[in-house]
């Protein structure tokens, strides 16, 4: 081991310590901006009319309010993504 690097020289490495510390942080923020884009869930089939009713059973009704389902709403899909 030598003697220690002048000062100007240590602040010079300091300064780029600093740089690559903040580069690498760019870089996972932007890893886990490109990964929260993509679905991580498995899309499953939900009973509106067995959803809708349950919500009515928790949350009372205000008097004088009536609610008619009409859930005839067909098959949707999920959406298409474009990797």
């Amino acid at each position: 081991m030598g003697e220690a690097p002048p000062a100007d020289v240590r602040r010079n490495l300091d300064r780029i310590d600093q740089r690559i510390q903040h580069i690498e942080r760019l870089i996972d923020d932007l890893l886990s901006y490109v990964r929260a884009g993509r679905p991580a869930v498995e899309f499953t089939r939900v009973d509106l009319e067995a959803l809708v009713c349950g919500i009515l059973e928790i949350q009372p009704m205000p008097p004088g309010f009536k609610v008619e389902l009409c859930l005839d709403v067909g098959r949707s899909r999920p959406p298409a993504h474009r990797w």
